[in-house]
């Protein structure tokens, strides 16, 4: 995976501009700490083949479980996602179908300022918790009826 993370142009008008001229719709790019690598992975993989406990632990010398406990906790809390007998980490129905805010979970606190920076309507705030409501069906599977997302305020360094 790349270790920069790349940002197209929000403002059409200039991304259609910049393609019409032949350039790539870019608008600024950043290098990434390998705090910001660890998250942008589990982001990715989460929301398709899962976390390998044992290849993230390869590939960053720690194991998620343990880098990533708050998150985890909130997840499986809301019944989200799910840990296999070998070790991958999954996202149930309830996760596949809030992926993107699942995701929100692993952004970091600098990621989350620079976009706030943009977006005046982020803040300095991040999920903290998650509540949904979910039916179990008479043939084991579950319907999610309700998801909420619960914001706190960023607390300065991740712990």
């Amino acid at each position: 995976m790349s270790q920069c993370q790349f940002y197209n142009e929000a403002d059409f008008d200039r991304c259609l501009t910049r393609v019409e001229a032949g350039d790539k719709p870019i608008w600024k790019g950043v290098a990434l700490s390998e705090d910001d690598l660890m998250r942008r992975t589990v982001m990715f993989v989460l929301r398709s083949s899962g976390v390998s406990s044992s290849r993230f632990a390869a590939e960053f010398g720690v194991p998620f479980e343990e880098y990533f406990p708050r998150e985890l906790e909130i997840l499986k809390e809301a019944d989200l996602v799910f840990i296999s007998n070998d070790g991958v980490l999954s996202l149930t129905s309830a996760g596949i179908i809030n992926s993107g805010a699942v995701s929100l979970l692993f952004f970091s606190d600098q990621v989350l300022d620079r976009v706030a920076y943009n977006d005046s309507r982020i803040g300095t705030r991040r999920p903290t918790s998650w509540k949904s409501t979910i039916t179990r069906q008479r043939d084991g599977t579950a319907q999610v009826r309700k998801c909420k997302l619960f914001f706190g305020e960023v607390g300065g360094p991740r712990q």
